[in-house]
């Protein structure tokens, strides 16, 4: 039976729904053929079933009411900010609720250890409100290098501070990780978006900004969370890789897609750090895509293949797109107006030699490209 007949007809909101579209969801990328624009949509209908749920939900409900519930709270909200979607279901005292309920009853391993990748969330949430890293009904807040340095700061001990509260050792311990820096790279994002700030008549260089030092910490900092993600998946199994759902994916594209944002960074002043050079993307991409490939079954002849040879394409063919830009010169997007932005990355496109390279929207670019239908069809 279709999701439509029993949401839309049936008017369904029950648990067995709820807990089937969770696991679609999470192993999305599983799925040999991917269905164009639907894991948003999925995401909305699970969450807005789930808080129907939760008004039914209760300290005495059973676990498993509970883990789906907290599951689709957990999915929606990652990977609604990675796909820089609004957060439908936001963090609540229920859902923390919930979190210890099931941490006092440990009926399963991963009941302890879920309430660390909610307070993650929950934290990386407040952070994208604060610093407006998800689509508003206003415009982003303004935020200079010296505020957005204070917001930093005042963020960086409840991020410490669930750090140490982390298990030394858990089956969840690989992914609980993999979150925290992920939620690092969310608070030192802001440095894509800090202006610099021009230095008064003191100067006779209108071109020093008159905060290089501190907007250049910022995204130093971003660097260095950035990389810290990239090499800790690296330095993962592939026998943990291979289990990953799509919520260990996602971390890893949006790392990827801030890496490249960072590259194509304008760092003016007298004293501009080599950021570009810093950032390494090619080794990124190719070593993402060496070890992530090296896990696939399928073979480049087959009809369909699995998410792992996927994943190998996808980085080749970024990879590709990137040193394009780069022989464009590295003032080519700072250069461009909002109205010559064009749609977010079709990376189908990059194949054509013939087209330009203005096919790439850097400032709203995502990894929603990789549900084109005809992004695989020469893969």
């Amino acid at each position: 039976m279709s999701v439509s007949t029993k949401v839309i007809i049936e008017g369904a909101k029950d648990l067995d729904l709820l807990q089937g579209l969770s696991i679609y969801l999470a192993w999305y990328h599983s799925h040999f053929k991917l269905q164009g624009g639907q894991i948003n949509m999925l995401v909305q209908i699970a969450a807005a079933i789930a808080i129907e749920l939760g008004l039914r939900i209760s300290t005495q409900s059973a676990a498993e009411a509970k883990r789906a519930f907290v599951g689709i709270y957990y999915l929606s909200s990652c990977l609604s900010m990675v796909n820089r979607r609004p957060i439908t279901m936001k963090y609540n005292d229920q859902i923390g609720e919930c979190c210890r309920s099931l941490a006092r009853g440990s009926e399963t391993p991963s009941d302890t250890q879920l309430i660390h990748f909610v307070e993650l969330q929950r934290l990386a949430e407040e952070i994208a409100l604060v610093f407006g890293n998800v689509p508003m009904k206003d415009e982003r807040p303004w935020i200079g290098s010296e505020q957005a340095d204070l917001l930093i700061r005042a963020f960086k001990p409840r991020l410490q501070y669930l750090r140490e509260l982390f298990p030394e050792e858990g089956i969840c311990l690989p992914s609980i990780l993999l979150a925290y820096d992920s939620t690092c790279i969310h608070l030192y994002q802001v440095s894509l978006h800090v202006p610099p700030e021009k230095m008064p008549s003191i100067s006779s260089d209108p071109e020093v900004p008159k905060h290089f030092g501190a907007r250049m910490n910022l995204l130093i900092g971003c660097l260095e969370a950035t990389k810290s993600c990239l090499d800790r998946y690296l330095r993962l199994s592939p026998t943990i890789i291979e289990h990953h759902s799509m919520l260990e994916k996602s971390q890893v594209a949006h790392a990827s897609l801030v890496l490249i944002k960072l590259a194509f960074c304008t760092t003016p002043g007298p004293e501009t750090f080599p950021l570009r050079q810093a950032c390494n993307v090619p080794y990124y991409l190719d070593a993402l895509g060496a070890h992530v490939g090296s896990i696939s079954v399928t073979s480049a002849q087959a009809d369909y293949h699995d998410s792992f040879h996927k994943f190998k394409v996808v980085t080749q063919r970024i990879k590709a797109w990137y040193e394009r830009a780069e022989s464009f010169g590295s003032t080519v997007f700072s250069e461009m107006k909002p109205f010559d932005m064009k749609e977010p990355l079709q990376l189908a496109e990059i194949a054509r030699d013939e087209e330009p390279l203005m096919n790439f929207d850097i400032e709203s670019m995502d990894f929603l490209f990789v549900e084109e239908s005809n992004f695989w069809e020469c893969a």
